[in-house]
Order: structure tokens, then C-alpha cells, then sequence
């Protein structure tokens, strides 16, 4: 997909050049893609895919038995796990976990949280489906997934490019906005490196358009409403749950209330509709992860 390329000065294209061994998406991602329209899967089948990798076995359990899922009595059958969940929860869960964890190594640098990333972004897919079920209540809930993997890019940035990653982190601490730094340093950002991935991997065009301009959603062409409810809803857990970073404050683009109808007021009365969902979640903003 060329748009993915149109960058300044090309470096993406320059960058991804040495990229010599990009990661296939694992067996597991593939079956779980294949199953995300289907709105037929049952559990069995879900459950026979899900415990083949370990990891996102424990990750299911692990939040189908948080206070987030308002379960008090644990468990440890996945198949009780997609009930608490919900199959389509499940689906989009797993595919986030197996994508995010396929980049993983035990050499890499560990310049990001990858838990805290992870958990961002589940956060932000879930805060995406409650504002789009208001504001646009017939649209698919595909921007759950969208969500999950708005910030996949960071992830390669710290397998891929970790000396210039690492500069990035330090111009942000030192106030300069995290995109800002990007484009200083790197001469692309996340979000682009995000989307070139997501065509490699031959995923939606949906997911690939949100997520190059999940920061900058006055210049999506397509896919402009879930854009910016994708841009709303990391903007709310940066400010009022927690960022990735240290970032010197998430910028807010307007044109993003403007696609969505909002004005300053409905904002307002949105973000403490959404606040207020996350806490009764048990979503704790003192200690910000699904638990």
C-alpha cells in the first residue's frame, strides 16, 4: 500500500530496508482472523485455538477473572473464560496478544513497558467500542480490534530501531511532544511504521487507514469516523488514565469532535461518561491496568 510509504524524506522506506527477517503472523493469528467475521464461531472452537499458545491461554484467564469483567469467583477452564468475555472480546483479544507478543525476544532491548502498552491499548479498544456504540450506535464493532492495535508500531520501533527509539524517549522526557521527537529523529513515526506493517501482513485495509492517522485524524480520507473515535479514546486514557510515555500532554485535534458532532460540552459529557464507565470496571487509575 503506497500510502503507507508517503513519509518525509521516505526514511520509512529507508528504514524498513533493514528489516531483513520481518516476523510471519503466527498460526494462531491467522486461525483467530479467520474466525473475527464470523459470527458463528462457537466456543469449542475458539477454546481449541486459543490453548494452543500458552501465553494468551493465561492472558485470557488472567482478565476474564479481573475486576474489570466483574467476575468475583475465578477460573481456570478458557472455555468459562470466553463466556465472561465474550466471544468477539476473545477474538480481537487474542489476535491483539499474538500480534503484540510476536515481536518479543529474549535479547531485545527493553526500552517500553510492553505489559503497560498492552494494556493501553486493550483499554483503548474498549473505551473506542463504548464511545462508538453512542455517537455512531448501527456501526460494527470492529474498532475494538482497531484499538488493540493502534500502537503496534511502537513495538517494532523497540525490536527494530532501539538506538533511535531511545532518543525518542529521552528528547519526549525532556518536553518535546512524542510525534515530534519521532519526526525529529527518525524522519517517520510510529503510526507509520504501524501501518506498514499491517499491510504486510495483508490485515484490513480498515485497520491500516485508522491506525496511520490515529494522531492525526484531520487528514484521514477514509475510515474517518472510527479515525476519531480511535483518536478520542487514546486521548482520554493519555490525559486521564495514563500514557505510554511521559508525553508533555496528548494533542487533542478538533477535527476529530468535528467529524463526530461534538462540541466542547458533549465532549465533556462524554469523557465523564467514559471516566466514570472505566472506574465501575475496576479499571484503577492509580494502578492503570485490566486486573
Amino acid at each position: 500500500m503506497d500510502d503507507a510509504l508517503e513519509c518525509p524524506d521516505e526514511s520509512l522506506r529507508i528504514a524498513v530496508q533493514r528489516i531483513s527477517k520481518l516476523p510471519t503472523i503466527p498460526d494462531v493469528a491467522q486461525k483467530i482472523m479467520g474466525m473475527i467475521n464470523d459470527d458463528i464461531t462457537t466456543i469449542d472452537k475458539l477454546e481449541d485455538v486459543i490453548t494452543r499458545d500458552p501465553i494468551i491461554s493465561a492472558k485470557i484467564l488472567s482478565y476474564a477473572n479481573s475486576a474489570f469483567f466483574g467476575m468475583d469467583q475465578p477460573t481456570t477452564v478458557v472455555s468459562k473464560a470466553i463466556s465472561r468475555i465474550g466471544t468477539n472480546n476473545v477474538k480481537n483479544i487474542a489476535l491483539g496478544i499474538s500480534l503484540m507478543t510476536m515481536f518479543d525476544s529474549p535479547s531485545m532491548t527493553k526500552i517500553l513497558d510492553i505489559e503497560r502498552l498492552f494494556n493501553h491499548s486493550l483499554a483503548v479498544g474498549m473505551i473506542a467500542e463504548f464511545i462508538m456504540r453512542r455517537v455512531y450506535p448501527n456501526s460494527g464493532e470492529e474498532v475494538f480490534i482497531y484499538g488493540i492495535l493502534h500502537d503496534i508500531g511502537l513495538i517494532a520501533l523497540n525490536r527494530y530501531f532501539p538506538e533511535q527509539f531511545s532518543k525518542v524517549i529521552i528528547e519526549n522526557k525532556a518536553g518535546t511532544p512524542f510525534i515530534d521527537a519521532e519526526i525529529q529523529i527518525m524522519g517517520f513515526t510510529h503510526a507509520h511504521i504501524g501501518m506498514w506493517l499491517i499491510d504486510k501482513w495483508n490485515l484490513p485495509n480498515g485497520i491500516s487507514y485508522t491506525l496511520l492517522n490515529h494522531h492525526t485524524p484531520a487528514l484521514a480520507n477514509t475510515e474517518r469516523e472510527k479515525t476519531a473515535v480511535i483518536h478520542l479514546a487514546d486521548y482520554i486514557i493519555s490525559e486521564r488514565f495514563f500514557p505510554i510515555t511521559k508525553s508533555p500532554g496528548y494533542r487533542l485535534d478538533p477535527v476529530a469532535l468535528d467529524i463526530m458532532g461534538l462540541s466542547p460540552k458533549g465532549l465533556e459529557e462524554l469523557t465523564a461518561k467514559v471516566v466514570a464507565h472505566m472506574i465501575s470496571k475496576g479499571f484503577d487509575m492509580c494502578n492503570p491496568k485490566i486486573r
